[in-house]
C-alpha cells in the first residue's frame, strides 16, 4: 500500500521511500520521552505528543529533515481530540 502526500497544489503523489534524518529522529524521541512520560493518569504508560515533521518531497521520496514538538494539553471534555 502506497502512502499519498498532498502538496499545497492539491496534487497527489504516491510515496515510495521515506528518509528520516538522524537529527529529526533524535529530536522526536527527545520530545516524546520528555512530554509523554508525564501523564496525569497512572494507568496510562504514555500520553500523546504532537509535533511537526518538516522536510521535502521529490519523485516519490519524502525526506524528513527535522522535527519540532508542539506543546498542547488534552481536552478532558473530549478525549478523542
Amino acid at each position: 500500500m502506497d502512502t499519498v502526500v498532498k502538496s499545497m497544489e492539491n496534487s497527489s503523489i504516491a510515496v515510495k521511500n521515506v528518509i528520516v534524518h538522524p537529527l529529526a529522529l533524535l529530536s522526536a524521541l527527545d520530545h516524546f520521552f520528555r512530554d509523554a512520560t508525564h501523564t496525569p493518569e497512572p494507568e496510562e504508560q504514555f500520553g500523546r505528543v504532537v509535533g511537526v515533521l518538516p522536510g521535502s518531497s521529490f519523485k516519490g521520496t519524502v525526506q524528513v529533515s527535522n522535527s519540532y514538538g508542539v506543546p498542547f494539553e488534552e481536552n478532558e471534555d473530549n478525549p478523542s481530540v
